[in-house]
C-alpha cells in the first residue's frame, strides 16, 4: 500500500490536467502562438500580470506542498519552486525572460518542449488519480 498526502494528489490532478491542456492547446495552434509571441513586448502590461499571478500559484504550493522526500511528492515541489524562481524572474528581468521565451517559441525545440510539457502532465495525472484505485492510503494533512 503506498501512502501519499491528499493535497499532493489534489496537486498533482489539477497541474497535470493543466500541462496536458496547455500543451494540446499549443501544440494545435503553434504558429498562432509562436506569432502571438514576437509581437509581445517588454512594455506590455500581462507581463506583470501573468508573473505576479504565477508567483501568487508558486508560493500557495510551496506553502502548502513543500516536501523534500525522494518520491512523487518531490516533482510536485520542484515544480512549485520552479514556477517561483520563473515568476521571480519575469518580474525581475522582463527584457532577459522575453527574449528567452521568444527564442524558444520560434526554435524548432518548440513542439519538443510541448509534446514534454504534455507528457509530464499526463505523467501527473496517471499518478493523481491512480489514487483512486485502491492501492493508495490517503494521508490527512
Amino acid at each position: 500500500m503506498i501512502t501519499v498526502p491528499f493535497h499532493t494528489l489534489l496537486i498533482e490532478q489539477v497541474l497535470g490536467l493543466y500541462l496536458l491542456i496547455v500543451a494540446l492547446i499549443l501544440i494545435a495552434r503553434g504558429p498562432y502562438y509562436q506569432e502571438l509571441m514576437k509581437r509581445v513586448g517588454t512594455n506590455s502590461g500581462w507581463i506583470l500580470v501573468g508573473a505576479s499571478f504565477s508567483l501568487v500559484f508558486g508560493l500557495i504550493m510551496v506553502v502548502i506542498h513543500n516536501i523534500w522526500e525522494w518520491d512523487y511528492e518531490l516533482l510536485v515541489t520542484v515544480i512549485a519552486w520552479l514556477i517561483v524562481v520563473k515568476s521571480i524572474l519575469w518580474l525581475a528581468f522582463p527584457e532577459s525572460m522575453l527574449g528567452i521565451a521568444q527564442r524558444v517559441y520560434s526554435g524548432g525545440s518548440y513542439y519538443v518542449i510541448m509534446a514534454l510539457v504534455g507528457i509530464l502532465g499526463v505523467f501527473l495525472i496517471s499518478h493523481g488519480f491512480q489514487a483512486f484505485n485502491g492501492n493508495f492510503h490517503i494521508m490527512n494533512w
